[in-house]
């Protein structure tokens, strides 16, 4: 399920296993390809979100990297 859209980058964030919303995008600059993998934290007064990026032929090294690091982000 999509829950959240960003009309600012035109990205839809799903529901992740953890329960927080994430992304998975490309964008093309300047001829590279480069994946994303962003995700949406809380904290009391405000929304975060965090963005990895890989140059899209080693998504499949970092992507892995990428939600694990996800996992240990902590927002207070």
């Amino acid at each position: 399920d999509a829950i959240i859209a960003s009309n600012n980058n035109k990205i839809s964030f799903e529901k992740g296993p953890d329960g927080w919303p994430f992304a998975r995008y490309i964008s093309t600059v300047e001829n590279t390809k480069y994946s994303y993998h962003s995700i949406l934290r809380a904290s009391d007064d405000a929304f975060w979100t965090i963005t990895f990026g890989c140059l899209t032929d080693e998504e499949s090294t970092y992507y892995p990297l990428f939600e694990k690091w996800a996992q240990m982000i902590e927002v207070k």
